[in-house]
This record gives C-alpha cells, structure tokens and sequence, in this order.
C-alpha cells in the first residue's frame, strides 16, 4: 500500500468535501482520511498562501 498526497481545502462544509472527493477518479483505488487543520501561524515564505 503506497501513502502520500494532500488535498487541501480552504474551510469549506464536510458534506462539500465529501461530495468533491466522491467525484475524485482515484476512489476506487484510493482512501481518504479527512483531518482538520486550523493554521495560527505561518512562515513568511508562505504567507501568499494565507489569502488564498
């Protein structure tokens, strides 16, 4: 079983998420573990990324 790749949302509704992820051409090989992420802080390299 191989791991790795992300999908990152910027908060949206769970019963959202589930539908895009249900449309996702990779659900039939793929499981999907959903953990939710509230960023307080972030680097200055990455601080483009915080607007998005």
């Amino acid at each position: 079983m191989v791991t790795g790749g992300i999908v990152q949302v910027k908060d949206i509704d769970r019963s959202r998420l589930d539908d895009i992820l249900a449309e996702d051409p990779f659900i039939a090989v793929a499981n999907y573990e959903v953990t939710r992420l509230n960023v307080t802080r972030i680097a200055e390299d990455f601080a483009a990324l915080a607007a998005l």
